[in-house]
């Protein structure tokens, strides 16, 4: 698996569709330095206004594997491919489940 997600393991939405309750890989660019990597890059949405691109909201609420936060939707690539979550699972020894453990944004 590479160190960062590439174009191949996401993609855009289709029409009608949102990024709520979805996985979705952010840009390299929303991380320090630091922190770029394809561990980080899986989010997963939840809901806000930026979950709909139809919406002139842009915030995203939603976790990481670790923490949960709240995004912008510009900071989206697009919706993961199933390929990439069991890629990452495996990479990273750790199931999507761990998303549903980390507590909301407050």
């Amino acid at each position: 698996m590479n160190v960062l997600f590439d174009e191949n393991d996401y993609r855009q939405l289709e029409d009608g569709e949102t990024y709520e309750n979805r996985f979705v890989i952010l840009c390299p660019e929303y991380f320090r330095p630091e922190f770029r990597s394809a561990k980080n890059q899986l989010f997963l949405a939840e809901g806000g206004f930026g979950c709909d691109p139809t919406k002139i909201g842009r915030a995203v609420f939603g976790k990481f594997w670790d923490e949960a936060v709240r995004i912008n939707r510009d900071d989206i690539l697009g919706v993961a491919t199933e390929q990439a979550i069991k890629n990452w699972e495996k990479y990273y020894n750790l199931d999507r489940e761990i998303f549903e453990s980390v507590g909301g944004v407050e």
